[in-house]
């Protein structure tokens, strides 16, 4: 009987140590190494272990090649990272979903400033998220300005036929400045894309460049503005529109003022009208992604531009006003609304007060014919 008790005493012994060796077991900062696909790394782990080895869920600390600190939270399996968790470095980097193997395998992972730059799905990744929409978007926007250099070279050539000459090639610079004696005022400007001289005459500019020149008649010109930075637009009676580029853009302005200036001077000279068909203002103006002209007239706003034109009375107006980013709204009492981007912006409040002085202009003479 002694024997037996004796025995049985042993076998619980031995299954007591079994379970206390094999079985889960809590630990603290002890120090371990883990596989991480190709390499290996060294360092703290707390949680449950299983045979020496994490399992369950823990936390390791560990530090990279480079002498970043950096963790894992989250499941173990056999040692390895396996099972929901993420992995945090102290510089913001983070990965964050399912492990299997020590790697992730569907999760997501984000970069130090916190963008999110890849998916994994099935442990490969599918889309590196924001690079890959930042591609995208950079692609459109070179095919859009290359479209809209494409459409402005074709413009610039029919413009040229209206209001242009091609003397054919010149040989150098040099021949840019043998002008005739009466030329009033000349810089370096740019247009078409090639450089050359803006020449201001009293009856007429040009811009010679070293293959094409063109000449604009104060006749046929309608408003001089500055469009912005270093650019002047010039636009025709026939709402035609062209770009200068003036160097050194500090005398932009200057150059604005002194070709109004001799467009009046020659207007008044020659007895002509300072605007046609009672144009009172006019200014350049996008409608949507239409680019043209916005005039001004005694009785009427009209929009111009190569494919559209929109023609808006007075009495039909309702209100008038600058909206979201400084654009011009029109809204109409039969419930239509028309929106202009001015160029330059900073013209739209001056706009605004325009078109209202206007439109009571035209509402007192309407009532004084009328009552």
């Amino acid at each position: 009987m002694i024997r037996k008790l004796y025995i049985i005493t042993n076998l619980i012994i031995l299954l007591a140590f079994f379970c206390v060796s094999v079985c889960a077991q809590e630990v603290a900062d002890m120090e371990i190494t883990i596989t991480i696909g190709d390499v290996q790394r060294t360092g703290l782990y707390t949680g449950t272990t299983k045979n020496g080895l994490p399992e369950g869920f823990g936390r390791f600390d560990a530090v990279n090649s480079e002498g970043e600190a950096w963790y894992y939270e989250g499941g173990f399996k056999n040692g390895l990272f396996d099972g929901e968790g993420k992995a945090a470095w102290e510089g913001g980097s983070l990965q964050k979903g399912i492990f299997r193997n020590g790697e992730l395998y569907n999760g997501k992972i984000w970069n130090n400033d916190g963008e999110l730059i890849k998916e994994m799905a099935d442990g490969k990744v599918y889309i590196e998220s924001q690079s890959y929409i930042k591609l995208v978007l950079l692609i459109i926007v070179g095919v859009i300005a290359l479209i809209v250099t494409i459409t402005a070279t074709f413009r610039t050539i029919r413009m040229a036929k209206n209001h242009g000459i091609t003397p054919g090639l010149l040989d150098s610079h040099e021949l840019v400045w043998k002008e005739s004696a009466n030329v009033l005022k000349r810089t370096t400007a740019i247009r078409m894309f090639q450089e050359g001289a803006l020449r201001l005459y009293d009856k007429n500019i040009d811009f010679v460049g070293k293959k094409k020149a063109f000449s604009y008649d104060f006749s046929d010109i309608l408003k001089v503005y500055h469009g912005g930075g270093n650019g002047i637009e010039i636009i025709f009676k026939n709402r035609d529109k062209i770009t200068i580029g003036i160097r050194p853009k500090s005398t932009t302005l200057e150059w604005v003022e002194a070709i109004n200036n001799q467009i009046s001077i020659y207007r008044q000279s020659s007895q002509e009208r300072s605007v046609s068909d009672d144009v009172i203002d006019v200014i350049a103006a996008y409608m949507s992604i239409s680019g043209g002209s916005l005039f001004l007239y005694k009785d009427r706003i009209e929009f111009a531009s190569k494919n559209k034109t929109v023609i808006i009375p007075f009495p039909q107006i309702c209100s008038v006003q600058r909206a979201l980013f400084n654009t011009l709204e029109i809204k109409t009492y039969t419930g239509e609304e028309y929106t202009f981007s001015l160029s330059p912006s900073s013209e739209t409040n001056k706009w605004v007060g325009l078109i209202h002085n206007q439109i009571n202009i035209h509402k007192n003479s309407f009532y004084k014919d009328n009552v």
